[in-house]
């Protein structure tokens, strides 16, 4: 658990660029739905249907999970640092729409 507080402060702190990275949400025990966190790419994640090579059970297991109320607090910092700088400025408010997409 240690490395994964230091990953996401490292992570939160930096906001160089924003990735273009799959976000996900489970819409069943035995599917979710993933977007892309800039671009218009969106995919339905079950047992025969793989992200990554995985399903969606793969996913699930390997994943973390953070409240919607933490997450709420996460996002208000990372665009108020990412409005401050120059190389993610465009990308913020992009992002937060895919972000907000799968979100309840």
């Amino acid at each position: 658990m240690k490395h994964l507080r230091n990953l996401l402060i490292l992570t939160l702190c930096s906001c160089a660029s924003i990735p273009n990275t799959w976000v996900c949400r489970a819409r069943s025990a035995n599917e979710g739905f993933c977007t892309k966190t800039l671009s218009n790419e969106d995919k339905i994640v079950t047992d025969t249907n793989l992200l990554n090579g995985k399903t969606w059970i793969d996913l699930k297991i390997e994943s973390v999970y953070v409240p919607a109320e933490s997450w709420a607090e996460i996002k208000k910092y990372i665009i108020k640092q990412c409005k401050k700088r120059q190389d993610c400025q465009a990308d913020v408010g992009v992002w937060s729409n895919k972000i907000d997409s799968v979100m309840p």
